[in-house]
């Protein structure tokens, strides 16, 4: 069975980024959009090159910025990938992939399956349509996956300790993973990352 590859998302400074490394995780993410977890470009930039330098891949959550600005700032940060909350250009995705950073594109779902062909993306993720863009804690209808061809996916919203076995049963290539490892301080906690990824190898 392949393994499940896990983002854990919303790190927002370089004592989280420490914090779990060193955990069998294949991706941080950090928040340009606007969230209780935003980052500056400055402190994005740290994490992203202390996430590479450690082997790791950095990925950018952008939601309700300037396409200029999701380049630049992508670039700026050397990241792995732009994952991009709304519509976007074909110009932004080509200018992305030509500097060698993947897109992933977010489609916030309930329970009916979005038309994907009219974007173009690297990896799609399928994310619960709820208030905030990431990080509502909560879960769109999975059932939905089943209609879905054997295609690479990005699943996220509401995911934790109580559902993961039941969410890798739809074989994502990536659980996206973010405020249900947190404490009631809204601070990563390792501890719980590590009950996850344990969950996680048993069923391998």
């Amino acid at each position: 069975m392949e393994k499940i590859e896990v983002k854990i998302c919303g790190i927002k400074n370089m004592e989280e980024a420490k914090s779990i490394i060193n955990l069998d995780i294949d991706y941080l993410g950090i928040i340009f959009a606007n969230s209780i977890r935003k980052v500056s470009l400055k402190t994005a930039t740290e994490i992203s090159t202390f996430v590479k330098n450690s082997g790791k891949k950095c990925v950018g959550v952008f939601a309700n910025l300037k396409e200029d600005e999701i380049l630049n700032n992508s670039l700026k940060a050397k990241l792995y990938a732009a994952q991009i909350y709304g519509d976007y250009s074909l110009n932004l995705y080509e200018n992305l992939n030509k500097n060698n950073i993947k897109v992933w594109k977010v489609f916030n779902v309930l329970d009916v399956l979005p038309n994907l062909e009219n974007s173009k993306f690297d990896l799609a993720l399928f994310d619960y349509k709820g208030k905030k863009l990431g990080g509502n804690g909560v879960s769109f209808c999975w059932e939905i996956l089943k209609n879905l061809e054997p295609f690479s996916f990005i699943m996220a919203g509401g995911i934790g300790i109580h559902n993961v076995l039941e969410a890798a049963k739809y074989n994502p290539k990536i659980l996206d993973i973010n405020s249900l490892v947190e404490d009631k301080n809204g601070v990563k906690d390792p501890k719980l990352i590590m009950e996850i990824l344990k969950i996680l190898k048993k069923r391998i």
